[in-house]
């Protein structure tokens, strides 16, 4: 479908090495919990309310720390996405060439819904 078409643009973009290995994907596991779960207040760099992503869409709660982990949280959902999760990271031109995207490529893909996303786009 649409969305399969679009990650594999995505993934040829971004060189998609990990996508064709022979390790089955891991799946990261969704609880709802709240972001000061997982990161200490001093830890936390910033945090911006109501991010608004491409894919997976919806408006996020993203929440940036020192250890260079991010948390994302929409309503219940919350998915940490640490430093070693994340294989590539670019900034993609935005079709009306005013802005940038950026597209994060992670190793374990997070589940939103009945979906898993490898590529974030924001």
């Amino acid at each position: 479908g649409l969305r399969g078409e679009f990650e594999g643009i995505i993934g040829r973009i971004l060189g998609d090495s990990h996508s064709s290995g022979s390790n089955p994907e891991k799946k990261v596991k969704v609880e709802s919990r709240k972001i000061e779960d997982f990161f200490k207040p001093d830890d936390v760099l910033f945090t911006m309310e109501g991010a608004q992503a491409v894919y997976p869409r919806g408006r996020w709660k993203l929440t940036f720390s020192a250890d260079n982990s991010f948390g994302m949280q929409l309503k219940e959902q919350l998915h940490v996405i640490t430093k070693n999760n994340v294989v590539r990271l670019i900034a993609v031109p935005h079709y009306n060439g005013q802005e940038d995207l950026v597209a994060i490529q992670i190793e374990k893909p997070v589940k939103v819904g009945k979906s898993e996303y490898k590529i974030l786009l924001f």
